[in-house]
């Protein structure tokens, strides 16, 4: 009886030592990827003296200055509606034009598997390689120095991936929904509008966000194709470091501002990133 008693105690802290040690491994990870952010808040609230401190104050006394400074004095808001117009215009054009293109890919296997490979290169090049080239281009339809170069320069990018995602969440749609759509006499377009569509609403919601993101991001195309107003947030926090000086609260502000809605829209879609992601999984 003891025997058993002590094998059922043992097998208990054997679990429970598990459990402690996930969560400490848990709690390291989680700790280790918001140091970044936590360290950018904290400069953010800083005085210049104290963000240049060495070593870090930690005790300090919290100050908006460079949040004043940043948006009042520098019209950084200028750049962050640029930002949000760039990323939102692009977010919708990139679903508006693959949306069309999965569905025939998948429906009709338009191009094969040729051109499905295709359209995922175009992703892998290096967005160097494409500069040149793009830059002449846009400089002979007078885009250089807008917001709208930005627009169709990110395209290129987040297009592949939402027509390869698109077109496997499209095939995933059981055979059963579309031929009883048929039989009721409905169109291509009203199967594709009606049933297609509704059906892969994650996945829409997915390229949305993803689009959405790496347009918000995004800072080798910005600050080559922009320009003054039409400059991201991004290309305009870049501007703050300068040969003589380096505000650096300032650039950290900029960045809670930048953080904030990604953190939010994260936290908003992750659901529908994890369900619209693994439509991806049958490929």
């Amino acid at each position: 009886m003891a025997t058993a008693n002590s094998r059922d105690w043992g097998s208990t802290a054997t679990a429970a030592s598990k459990w402690l040690l996930v969560r400490l491994v848990a709690i390291a990870v989680f700790a280790f990827f918001l140091f970044p952010i936590l360290w950018v808040l904290l400069t953010s609230i800083k005085t210049r003296v104290d963000a240049f401190a060495f070593p870090p104050v930690w005790v300090f006394q919290p100050t908006l200055d460079a949040y004043v400074q940043l948006l009042f004095e520098r019209d950084f808001l200028i750049n962050v509606w640029s930002s949000v117009f760039v990323a939102a215009i692009n977010s919708l054009l990139v679903l508006v034009l693959s949306l069309p293109a999965a569905w025939s890919m998948a429906r009709f296997d338009t191009g094969g598997r040729d051109l499905l490979m295709y359209i995922l290169s175009i992703r892998f090049l290096p967005p160097i390689v494409v500069i040149p080239p793009m830059f002449i281009e846009m400089n002979v339809l007078g885009l250089v120095g807008t917001r709208y170069a930005l627009v169709l320069l990110y395209l290129l990018i987040n297009i592949p991936f939402a027509v390869w995602l698109l077109r496997t969440a499209f095939q995933n749609i059981p055979d059963s929904f579309v031929d009883a759509a048929k039989m009721d006499g409905a169109t291509e377009f009203e199967v594709f509008y009606y049933v297609g569509i509704p059906m892969v609403k994650p996945a829409i919601i997915t390229v949305l966000l993803i689009s959405f993101i790496f347009a918000w991001n995004e800072f080798i195309f910005a600050i080559i194709f922009t320009a003054g107003e039409s400059a991201t947030a991004p290309v305009a926090l870049s501007k703050l470091i300068t040969g003589r000086e380096v505000f650096w609260n300032q650039i950290m502000a900029g960045a809670t501002i930048l953080i904030l809605p990604l953190l939010v829209l994260g936290y908003v879609g992750q659901r529908y990133i994890i369900r619209g992601m693994t439509f991806g999984a049958a490929e």
